[in-house]
């Protein structure tokens, strides 16, 4: 649950968010596929991580922060509600 689910879904240690501040995290998993969105702020930049899988295994070995915009994020069509309304107003 939470943020011990998003390390062990991820197979990270704890230490990859040092410093960091989680403000989205979601996954999905249905008949053996899923998606996975993390978006986190850390010295002032943010970052997404997206991650997939199409079998048991979850999206281990994923775990690949990239810089971002709240402007990138926010022109895909598809963006979570909770997230839309959380960068809407950076």
């Amino acid at each position: 649950s939470g943020r011990d689910g998003m390390l062990r879904d991820f197979s990270i240690e704890a230490s990859a968010l040092d410093g960091a501040t989680v403000l989205y995290a979601e996954y999905t998993y249905e008949d053996y596929s899923g998606s996975a969105l993390v978006v986190f702020e850390r010295d002032g930049k943010l970052y997404e991580v997206n991650g997939g899988h199409c079998s048991c295994y979850g999206p281990e070995d994923q775990w690949t922060p990239e810089e971002t915009t709240p402007a990138a994020i926010l022109m895909r069509p598809s963006v979570p509600d909770p997230l839309r309304a959380l960068l809407s107003g950076r």
